[in-house]
Formats: structure tokens, sequence, C-alpha cells
């Protein structure tokens, strides 16, 4: 379990949706889901908010079968509201 400390965010990224496999290689989004939130971060968000963040963002961590992104609070774009 990762967890991230002081204004970092712990972010699940997701993968494009494709109706054909170009590649073997798969396409992710720029955008991903709350995992886990640092204790100093005071921008509003929760966890399992769909977040936006810059292509470039972040260090890429491996977690299982996902692909984990530990980013900055102030790398975090915008947030998805329902």
């Amino acid at each position: 379990m990762i967890i991230p400390l002081g204004h970092r965010v712990l972010v699940r990224q997701l993968v494009k949706e494709q109706s054909v496999i170009i590649s073997s290689v798969e396409q992710r989004e720029d955008k991903g889901v709350v995992e886990e939130i640092g204790e100093a971060v005071i921008i509003p968000i929760s966890k399992g908010d769909t977040v936006y963040f810059g292509e470039l963002a972040g260090l890429r961590v491996p977690d299982n079968d996902s692909l984990t992104i530990l980013i900055n609070e102030d790398e975090i774009l915008a947030k998805e509201v329902c």
C-alpha cells in the first residue's frame, strides 16, 4: 500500500477505451481516480473523485494490474462533477 505524504495525491490512471486495437501498447487517459490523499492537500478532492492532470504529471508507480501515479496537488488541473 502506498500512502502519499504532504501535498501529494495517489491516482489510479484510467485506460482509454478503443474499439480497434492498433498496437499492444495501452493508451492511457490523462485522468484518473483518486485512491489516497496526503495529509497536507488543501484542494477540494476526495477518494473516488475523477481528476484530470497533464501527460507528464507525477511519478508512475506500478501497482498490481493498474498504473498509479503519485502527483503533487498543484498538478491536478480539474475534477469531474456529475
